[in-house]
């Protein structure tokens, strides 16, 4: 089973920054309403599936004033350990182009 280590959002939705380790088998995010843990699932998801779980535009996947968004995490499975992300960019005559890249690791 692939489990995720760690985690780097950027300019996600509404996350301007956040860096979470990972140590536990069982994650769960608490707190107020619209504080961005559906958007921290959220980012977890387009990584695995590139495209998110709700509707939307993909513009909204940029934090409001921003011109890129990024999500980055470190995964390790039977395998090995891996770094997958991508990042997002407004660009002139598209509404935004995705970078996906992913590294094995040397442990």
């Amino acid at each position: 089973m692939t489990r995720i280590e760690f985690l780097r959002i950027s300019f996600f939705r509404n996350i301007k920054g956040t860096d979470i380790e990972i140590k536990s088998p069982f994650v769960c995010f608490h707190g107020q309403n619209a504080q961005g843990k559906t958007n921290i699932l959220e980012s977890i998801y387009l990584t695995a599936n590139i495209r998110p779980f709700r509707s939307g535009s993909v513009n909204d996947w940029v934090m409001h004033g921003k011109q890129d968004a990024a999500v980055s995490m470190v995964l390790k499975d039977d395998i090995g350990r891996y770094s997958a992300g991508y990042e997002i960019k407004k660009t002139p005559g598209r509404s935004l182009s995705t970078i996906i890249s992913s590294t094995a690791l040397k442990i």
